[in-house]
């Protein structure tokens, strides 16, 4: 055989090793950027679901003057731990009931919290 069509095969191949080297290179790349997205995506998920539990919760109290029960709520949110707090109001909103929610999710060795509350007129006496 001719050398120079061996050194154009030798050529070749190495140009076919680098051009899969590179290939594998981006894939891995692209791989890692897309298992980031997923993560940010689920914390993000997360955090929706605990401020959407949140929100039903104080228009429930606004509403009907009470909480959700619980079984509705792990019905609903099976994930998140909801805690509602009611206290009586001082001051300028003195007759109305100081109303915490807490909901509380765990992902992705992150724990997600929010808060928020509001005040509200109860007909009933909070327990």
């Amino acid at each position: 055989m001719n050398p120079a069509i061996r050194k154009q095969r030798g050529f070749l191949s190495i140009e076919i090793l680098v051009t899969l080297a590179l290939l594998m290179m981006l894939f891995g790349v692209l791989m890692e950027m897309m298992f980031r997205s997923a993560r940010f995506n689920r914390v993000q998920w997360a955090r929706q679901t605990c401020l959407n539990a949140v929100q039903a919760q104080l228009d429930c109290l606004t509403a009907l003057g009470r909480p959700l029960p619980d079984e509705e709520c792990r019905r609903l949110w099976p994930a998140v731990q909801l805690t509602v707090r009611l206290t009586p109001a001082e001051g300028t909103w003195a007759g109305l009931t100081r109303a915490e929610i807490q909901a509380e999710q765990r992902i992705l060795r992150k724990t997600i919290r929010i808060q928020q509350s509001r005040y509200v007129l109860l007909q009933e006496t909070p327990e």
